[in-house]
């Protein structure tokens, strides 16, 4: 039996495929991302992100200077420091190639409970161009510098997507999700600093162990605007959300001044970080 189509019915089937076929075209990616995502990517929420703000200073404060770059600490917190150099990181076959750590200075001390607390400044270092490396398709975002990015990360939640996403917004999701799943689960909080010559972000992370409830850490992590140097902070106290450590510490990270090149610091060893080092009080006229 010979089945003919008419000219309408032809008409109608070729509406019909191009309807779907612009269906699958415009929302394919969506459908897709919707249902089948990766798990990990399901059931995030944002964090708290906010500007940094320092408070004004708090006891007795000093001006750590390290060649350029300079910072305010409480003086019990300058008392005691160490000093490491640059050093050959090896290759990690398959991973990653053999770099340099620009080593950094450690300072430590006790707070007003007698709990110690430790502040890592690790010395900058040629910027490594990470995160902006792994976006792809996104010209506009990937000239965010990597602070503006991890502000980006952390206040971005599964919830954020709709049907109504064009593609690069649907790709921009997807990317903000996807690195956020590949980060700690347990930060509490984002504070972010823009400045002329250098933008940064701060995470707090609060994480149970066996040996004490909690432990605090900060990690802060910045970048010269023009892209060519970062550097970071790592605090660490077991003293459980003290507000008087947030206080020093955005203080601290606040009053980061860089006067100069922060080459001067680079793969530097041991002996010639320490000659940089100058630790003066507020009151003390600074030293030549």
């Amino acid at each position: 039996m010979r089945i003919r189509f008419s000219l309408r019915t032809l008409l109608i089937g070729f509406g019909v495929f191009c309807a779907s076929l612009a269906f699958s075209l415009r929302f394919g990616p969506h459908l897709h991302w919707r249902f089948a995502r990766p798990k990990v990517c399901a059931g995030i929420v944002a964090i708290p992100v906010k500007p940094l703000v320092a408070p004004p200073p708090d006891g007795d404060v000093v001006t750590c200077q390290i060649g350029p770059i300079s910072f305010e600490l409480p003086e019990w917190m300058s008392r005691t420091f160490s000093v490491a150099g640059s050093s050959i990181m090896p290759a990690i076959p398959g991973l990653a190639p053999e770099g340099v750590d620009p080593g950094g200075v450690s300072f430590s001390g006790a707070d007003f409970s007698g709990r110690p607390c430790h502040l890592h400044f690790r010395l900058p270092s040629p910027y490594d161009g990470f995160p902006q490396s792994t976006i792809s398709g996104l010209p506009a975002k990937k000239v965010l510098s990597g602070a503006r990015l991890w502000k980006e990360v952390y206040g971005a939640q599964s919830s954020d997507f709709s049907f109504g996403m064009s593609p690069s917004e649907l790709r921009w999701h997807q990317w903000l999700l996807t690195r956020r799943s590949q980060e700690s689960r347990d930060v509490r909080l984002l504070e972010y600093l823009w400045r002329e010559d250098f933008e940064c972000c701060s995470l707090t992370y609060v994480q149970d162990n066996y040996s004490s409830p909690e432990t605090t850490i900060c990690c802060v992590n910045w970048e010269t605007v023009d892209r060519n140097w970062e550097g970071s902070m790592y605090f660490t106290s077991d003293s459980i959300n003290s507000s008087h450590h947030a206080g020093w510490i955005r203080r601290a990270l606040a009053t980061l001044t860089i006067q100069g090149d922060p080459a001067a610091l680079w793969k530097r060893d041991e002996a010639t970080i320490k000659s940089l080092i100058k630790i003066t009080s507020r009151d003390t006229p600074p030293q030549e």
